[in-house]
């Protein structure tokens, strides 16, 4: 609907309970945004907004949400971490994917410390045991 160009503004009160400034459709006394007639498909157009989120990809794991996420192990906490980037990478990008790529990049650099100290540990005693030292 267009507006009018009388000069006149919407009959509506904003939120801070002053005149609203808006100008108002053809036919009606109220702006776009007050239009009684209209409140359902503004309403709905709202809510649409909401659960768009900017083109991010919400809940979209893969996993089941009754599995519980189990990190015990070198090898679980991997996984988990190459899980989360491959996640990461789908979110349009913002300072807080990029925080979060980072922090999840040095953990990730300790895991493979922590890994390549076990297998060289796990080498030595294999060594040890057979009286190779």
């Amino acid at each position: 609907m267009k507006s009018t160009s009388t000069g006149r503004n919407c009959t509506a009160l904003n939120r801070k309970g002053q005149p609203c400034q808006g100008h108002p459709i053809a036919g009606s006394t109220f702006c776009h945004f007050h239009e009684p007639s209209r409140a359902a498909q503004l309403a709905a157009q709202r809510k649409r907004g909401g659960m768009a989120r900017h083109g991010r990809n919400v809940g979209t794991t893969g996993a089941p949400s009754d599995q519980p996420v189990v990190l015990r192990t070198l090898a679980d906490l991997t996984a988990f971490c190459e899980k989360v980037a491959g996640d990461l990478y789908t979110l349009e990008n913002s300072i807080n994917r990029a925080r979060a790529l980072v922090s999840l990049g040095g953990l990730a650099l300790e895991l493979v410390k922590t890994t390549e100290l076990e297998t060289r540990l796990a080498a030595l005693e294999t060594r040890l045991a057979a009286g190779g030292l």
